[in-house]
């Protein structure tokens, strides 16, 4: 069922009369003032309800778009800013890819690290960035390539021992078959049986 937004409009009009009405009767300053409080922050609160309707996901899915790197939060996500976010700076889960969280010690800022590294080493003044999905905590999902697309960063990541193919999500057989030969080489987080191996499994059991 779809949720039902408040009238504000109707709100505001009638906090304004009741105001009106509370000055030629008595003119008690203390009331005065809280509603004159109240019809500012409702005016206020309408105002901004009906712009986040239309600014919260700018980006289409399906679509790329020329952004750049701002930070780095940890080895599977990014903070970037985009043109046609409109200036926005936005969340990027990369897909693909699962990388260990900054909790699993040494494994999750040995990731980061990693992912820092490969933006360090080239071209990445602007990235590409194709959306894939948006995800449960409001961030975009998507590929993101370098060096005029020829690298893509996910993939990268797998086949440089540091993140795991999300199979949830991803089917690519390139990436399974780079995940295979990482494993097989003992690559970064193969070197070590362990929970970093599988960060989904890990964070069932280690709740945020």
């Amino acid at each position: 069922m779809k949720k039902t937004q408040p009238d504000w409009s109707s709100i505001f009009n009638y906090l304004k009369h009741t105001v009106r009405k509370e000055i030629a009767r008595q003119k008690k300053p203390l009331i005065v003032a809280l509603l004159f409080t109240l019809i500012f922050f409702s005016s206020f609160f309408w105002e901004n309800l009906d712009r986040s309707e239309h600014l919260e996901f700018p980006l289409q899915k399906n679509q790329s778009y020329a952004c750049q790197l701002h930070r780095i939060i940890d080895g599977d996500t990014i903070v970037a800013d985009c043109d046609a976010s409109q200036k926005q700076r936005i969340n990027i889960r990369i897909w693909g890819m699962d990388a260990p969280e900054m909790k699993q010690e040494p494994w999750g800022k040995n990731a980061k690290n990693a992912l820092e590294k490969i933006f360090l080493m080239n071209k990445h003044d602007i990235i590409t960035l194709k959306i894939r999905d948006i995800d449960q905590y409001n961030r975009y999902v998507g590929q993101i390539f370098i060096n005029n697309q020829e690298i893509d960063i996910g993939l990268k990541m797998v086949s440089d021992g540091f993140a795991v193919v999300y199979h949830q999500y991803n089917q690519d057989q390139q990436y399974q078959a780079e995940e295979n030969h990482a494993r097989n080489a003992k690559k970064g987080i193969w070197q070590y049986e362990g929970s970093q191996q599988d960060p989904a499994s890990w964070r069932k059991v280690n709740p945020f």
